[in-house]
């Protein structure tokens, strides 16, 4: 057997950075590993996956520095007994923030009134202390820790509270700086400010709400807003600003707390599986993963996508025919709209249109003139058999535009002259009102001629796997 060099870790940091996401300077020893957050490094391993569900947690122990006992059998209680340990040698409180993250606190206070909500049970994973998987920190690569000396110019003056945590059968019990926020009669929120940062230098806090039957012990998250107002607004944390810091300096107040830090032994929730068929309602947030953009750029596409850390909103004002992904080939362009249906259900539409520049393929392979629309918002891939049938795909909604609700899984293929979009969304299991978007982007090739207007996939993984529409007909295409 022949060995052939490839490269070495220093040579290969850029892509392993890319791919993993663990910072090239950690590889290449140029910075420490204990410089970086405890969340950034849990969100180095939120897209790994292992045959046994234990060793998402000891597969950690090495990065973090702590050693505990393998118990095979423990299933997830082993990602616990790992933040437990964690805790009792990293003094770092990023590992707490973790899932939905509220970056507006204007919001926040504009929303917080009488009638909000603070849990209704159907977020039983996100309001422990504690998270469930390292699955919970793929947003919070960018939370950093805030050194104790910067603790005071971060927050206006406030000392840092060196805290201990002590486990209980009631919860963990710690001293945490606390701000209250009333919002109704009898009803208070609390806001604990924790010592780590975003990436724009804004201090994290949790948003903790009292039990009922229990003084001094807490629940992690809150609904902001009415529950169904966007649907299910639920947030473990909110970003702070320099300047709402300054405005609620004065009112901290440093308090002994018992926050629940996983779920209770006694009550055995059975995680919910995310429903194939969701509403795809509006308002909303979607996600690009990084990875999927990546392969969008090795099909020699440069994306683009209309909002920051390839989030973007969609709100009640958005109309359909927003842009919020735009790929770029040369002269040809693709572009993935995504909006608020016009009709009364609020629905998530979507639509792709391409054009191509004069050098590029002939307006005669297309049906369609040059530097136009090659496809409508209504046109996608014919299910095989159904055009020769003279039927749709799927029965249309009953306006206009292309639902998202009624696409099966979720899923789509759409035709942009010889190219293929296939769009995926996934609903979160945490946050209803936030969808992941799945891009693949392929080619389609022209039949025999013994079978003219006619075009198949390539055959290939990327473009086959999942797909049982392997020939459509070329009178998909709107001129």
């Amino acid at each position: 057997m022949e060995w052939r060099l490839i490269g070495t870790k220093a040579s290969l940091a850029d892509l392993v950075e890319e791919i993993t996401g663990i910072d090239s300077a950690v590889l290449t020893h140029e910075k420490p590993l204990d410089a970086v957050s405890v969340a950034r490094r849990m969100s180095w391993a939120s897209k790994r996956q292992t045959t046994r569900i234990e060793d998402k947690a000891y597969s950690l122990m090495g990065i973090f520095s702590v050693n505990m006992p393998t118990i095979y059998g423990e299933g997830g209680n082993a990602f616990v007994r790992l933040q437990e340990e964690i805790i009792r040698q990293v003094p770092d409180q990023s590992i707490f923030a973790w899932g939905p993250l509220l970056r507006d606190d204007t919001i926040l206070y504009r929303t917080l009134d009488s009638n909000s909500v603070s849990d209704d049970g159907r977020y039983w994973q996100s309001r422990s202390l504690f998270a469930w998987s390292p699955d919970a920190f793929v947003n919070s690569g960018g939370i950093s820790s805030i050194a104790p000396e910067a603790f005071g110019e971060r927050t206006g003056g406030l000392p840092f509270v060196l805290a201990e945590y002590t486990v209980t059968s009631h919860g963990m019990r710690t001293r945490l700086p606390l701000v209250p926020i009333e919002h109704g009669s009898g009803k208070t929120t609390f806001l604990a400010l924790l010592g780590c940062e975003d990436v724009d230098g804004r201090v994290i806090a949790l948003l903790l709400y009292p039990q009922l039957d229990a003084a001094g012990r807490f629940y992690v998250g809150h609904y902001i807003g009415r529950p169904q107002v966007p649907p299910n607004s639920y947030f473990r944390a909110v970003c702070l600003s320099r300047a709402r810091m300054a405005e609620l300096v004065g009112s901290v107040a440093i308090s002994d707390v018992c926050i629940v830090y996983r779920a209770a032994p006694t009550v055995r929730h059975v995680p919910r599986a995310t429903p194939s068929q969701s509403s795809f309602r509006c308002p909303c947030e979607i996600v690009i993963p990084t990875w999927i953009l990546a392969n969008v750029q090795k099909a020699g596409f440069t994306p683009s996508v209309a909002g920051e850390e390839n989030v973007f909103a969609v709100t009640e004002t958005t109309p359909w025919h927003h842009a919020a992904l735009v790929l770029r080939s040369g002269g040809e362009v693709i572009r993935v709209h995504v909006g608020k249906c016009q009709c009364r259900g609020r629905f998530l539409c979507v639509s792709v249109t391409g054009t191509k520049s004069a050098g590029g393929m002939s307006s005669a392979a297309t049906g369609a003139p040059r530097s136009e629309s090659l496809v409508d918002p209504l046109s996608s891939i014919v299910p095989r058999g159904a055009a020769l049938a003279g039927k749709s795909a799927s029965p249309l909604a009953r306006c206009p535009a292309d639902h998202v609700a009624t696409w099966e899984n979720g899923a789509k293929d759409f035709v942009c002259g010889s190219r293929t979009v296939r769009l995926v969304f996934r609903s979160w299991m945490t946050r209803a009102d936030m969808y992941s978007l799945d891009v693949t982007v392929g080619i389609v090739l022209e039949a025999s001629e013994e079978d003219s207007g006619r075009f198949v996939y390539p055959r290939s993984r990327a473009l086959t796997e999942n797909s049982d529409m392997s020939v459509f007909s070329s009178n998909t295409l709107v001129a």
